[in-house]
């Protein structure tokens, strides 16, 4: 696996962790919260219902009218279990949440509902003692909680999706400047490799001395400059790059020594742009043809450069993949090579566009420039 998919899963995983971990705590700290306000007003109703009571006694009411007034409550959900010195006065409360364990459980659930119980005592003008159990329905605030919870792993889900798929673009776009770098390097690096064994291994005069050390050399410039660009267009180094006019054949005029079979159509213009760049394209696109044939050409007719082998034809799906610039697999890649990303990403630094074709009679690149940065 790569280094930097390595990085996006431990990233992302921490994120993740982060923020399941601030999502529980905040439903969980809101859901006690609104345990607390309930238990608040239950309390509340609890000691108004005493107070009345205290003064229903005290008035010497009938028990009758204290039994209708307790059994109003139900309506409310809230439901009584009144004693007087242990003789049941009203009970409106289920079997399965009376009596002492009231005091060690204040919350009982009972036929899929959940109650808020509080026990409280007095004593009348009799001298008697009144004891009370309030039992409040406090289901509505578990589904409260429970609806925050299939909200929260949907807000999870979701922002875990879109965090995952910016953060991976986001650390893909920082690492495939890098990735097109060490792509680039491979040719350079082998003609430098290669002069060097040259000299390793035949003995020299002076003239092939400087002939192979300036060849060194300017494969070595040539090195410099492209890294410096791919870091640029790559967004890795805020300097803009040198754009100016330049002859196209003469960029490309070493070209013909390295590949014999390369034939030219028309006039290659002159282009304004960045020759270090514009010179990588065409390495890319020549060595990805030759890969594939050793008849190759170059077409090159005003705003428009074609360069075309005489290969096999390429799949509709492989195509339209090469066409939108995306990354090929390993095993996808034939010819194409990994550099028709970095192709497409020059093309669009100079404001062209590149697209591919392909039949019986072999593949096309196609490539638009601008008029305006073009000169027959």
């Amino acid at each position: 696996m790569q280094l930097w998919r390595k990085y996006f899963f431990v990233a992302h995983g921490l994120f993740a962790l982060i923020f399941a971990i601030s999502l529980m705590i905040f439903i969980s700290g809101n859901f006690k919260n609104e345990l607390h306000h309930m238990a608040d007003l239950s309390r509340i109703e609890r000691d108004t219902l005493i107070n009345t009571l205290e003064k229903w006694y005290r008035m010497k009411a009938e028990p009758l009218d204290i039994i209708d007034h307790c059994q109003q409550y139900a309506a409310n959900d809230i439901f009584l279990e009144v004693k007087e010195d242990g003789q049941v006065l009203v009970d409106t409360i289920d079997k399965k949440i009376r009596g002492e364990q009231a005091l060690s459980q204040p919350i009982h659930k009972s036929n899929g509902k959940e109650y808020l119980t509080l026990l409280d005592s007095f004593k009348n003008y009799q001298g008697k003692t009144i004891s009370v159990l309030y039992a409040k329905n406090i289901h509505l605030v578990y589904e409260h909680h429970y609806q925050r919870i299939i909200q929260g792993i949907a807000l999870f889900s979701l922002c875990n999706i879109i965090v995952a798929l910016l953060l991976y673009q986001m650390m893909k776009k920082i690492y495939q400047p890098i990735e097109n770098i060490a792509h680039e390097l491979r040719t350079p690096l082998t003609t430098i490799q290669g002069y060097s064994d040259y000299l390793i291994r035949v003995k020299t005069d002076e003239e092939e001395n400087f002939f192979v050390a300036e060849q060194i050399n300017g494969q070595a410039i040539y090195l410099k400059e492209l890294i410096e660009k791919l870091l640029i267009i790559g967004n890795l180094k805020d300097q803009p790059i040198h754009v100016e006019q330049f002859s196209l054949a003469e960029c490309l005029s070493e070209f013909q020594t390295i590949y014999p079979n390369l034939t030219i159509h028309g006039t290659l213009p002159k282009l304004r742009g960045n020759e270090v760049l514009i010179k990588a394209l065409f390495i890319n696109l020549l060595s990805n043809a030759y890969r594939e044939s050793q008849d190759v050409w170059i077409t090159a007719e005003g705003a428009t450069i074609q360069v075309g082998n005489r290969g096999n034809k390429l799949r509709s799906e492989l195509l339209n993949k090469l066409n939108q610039g995306l990354s090929l697999k390993e095993k996808e890649r034939s010819g194409m090579g990994k550099g028709v990303m970095i192709c497409h990403e020059i093309m669009a630094y100079h404001h062209g566009k590149l697209s591919y074709s392909s039949d019986e009679w072999g593949t096309i690149a196609t490539l638009r420039f601008r008029e305006k940065d073009v000169q027959v």
